[in-house]
């Protein structure tokens, strides 16, 4: 086709020498559907880093929070990465990959929320 892209408009130079064979082509197209589905959906790409802003706040307002609040703190921000990921697994296309994740990330908030509503119900992850 065309319109194909190159190797050289997807990936940089230290990936072009360092990464060969097939896996330069599987990365290759993971990079491509990242770019395209941001390109067809900007309005998505904007709603993620407008939610990405919105964790990190609430990831600041933990850090001035108590003592009995540093593990949960730390699976919040666990979360946070894992749904950093997700997002760009969706975007590159990895659609069971990404739900997998995303499902870890809803889990490590609800056990974190468990956690920082009544910190007794940390004593469970002391050993």
């Amino acid at each position: 086709m065309p319109n194909d892209p190159k190797g050289s408009d997807l990936l940089v130079e230290f990936e072009l020498k360092n990464i060969t064979g097939n896996y330069r082509e599987y990365y290759k197209i993971k990079r491509n559907n990242r770019f395209a589905n941001i390109q067809a959906y900007p309005e998505m790409g904007e709603f993620f880093c407008k939610l990405d802003e919105i964790w990190r706040r609430e990831i600041g307002d933990l850090e001035l929070a108590t003592p009995d609040s540093m593990f949960p703190m730390m699976v919040y921000i666990n979360a946070h990465a894992k749904m950093r990921i997700s997002v760009e697994l969706s975007f590159s296309s990895c659609i069971r990959e990404a739900r997998s994740i995303l499902r870890d990330a809803v889990e490590n908030v609800a056990h974190a929320h468990h956690m920082l509503r009544d910190p007794k119900n940390q004593s469970h992850c002391v050993a």
